[in-house]
């Protein structure tokens, strides 16, 4: 692990908003963006190309997407959900959610993508930004496929041999086939602490996301929150 230097949930609660819009390629191929949060600029590196994956092998992971900012947001809004707890990011891409949870004062972030150039672009952006997340703050960038065994303990590792209080997500619910849906189901429940929530932002692509909701209901209480709770 790294570290900078110098409302009362449901258990195993899923937090749903589906209303983000489609980024533009052209705020997608930007090289830098700057985003306000916590009142502070947040300065993302991206690293967008164009082609069949956006900039990452695995896909889509080298830009900041519109359901990243509104979770960003809503962690902007309700920074109870963060604030002192231990927080695992799931499909960081550059890792905004994961800084702006940081600057929020959680005690621990644990930042994971199964794209290792995603991973590295998130730990770049943990860098540039060290000036405004808080000092004692610790984190760490890391590989987590899904499911994979090794990886998952290496996170409880990290997390001093413990689960995790919160897992956020921004638009990882489109795999197109089971195994992938039942891989990210199986790898929040193993690393969320039994009454740990899951926040999760993303934008309606296809038929395969309700699948995963299909198979989620199996062990989560779901709540979709209303537009005005997420923008007060």
């Amino acid at each position: 692990a790294s570290e900078i230097v110098g409302t009362e949930v449901s258990c195993n609660t899923v937090v749903v908003y589906s209303h983000a819009k489609i980024s533009n390629t052209v705020t997608l191929a930007l090289p830098e963006r700057i985003f306000r949060f916590c009142h502070k600029d947040v300065h993302i590196i991206q690293k967008w190309t164009p082609g069949g994956k956006g900039g990452t092998d695995i896909g889509f992971g080298a830009s900041v997407y519109d359901s990243s900012i509104i979770l960003s947001n809503f962690i902007e809004t309700h920074t109870e959900i963060v604030k002192g707890k231990t927080v695992l990011e799931l499909g960081c891409g550059p890792g905004l959610n994961s800084i702006v949870a940081a600057i929020a004062e959680a005690s621990f972030v644990y930042c994971t993508d199964g794209d290792e150039m995603s991973v590295g672009l998130a730990e770049e952006n943990f860098k540039s930004n060290s000036g405004v997340i808080p000092l004692g703050t610790r984190y760490a960038t890391k590989r987590l496929l899904w499911n994979n065994e090794k990886e998952m303990e290496e996170a409880i590792a990290a997390n001093n041999e413990s689960t995790f209080n919160v897992i956020i997500a921004s638009d990882i619910t489109a795999c197109p086939y089971l195994d992938g849906v039942i891989a990210l189901t199986e790898t929040i429940l193993y690393l969320l602490d039994s009454d740990g929530v899951f926040y999760l932002t993303y934008q309606h692509r296809h038929k395969s996301e309700e699948m995963f909701f299909d198979v989620m209901r199996r062990s989560f209480i779901i709540h979709e929150l209303p537009r005005g709770f997420i923008h007060p």
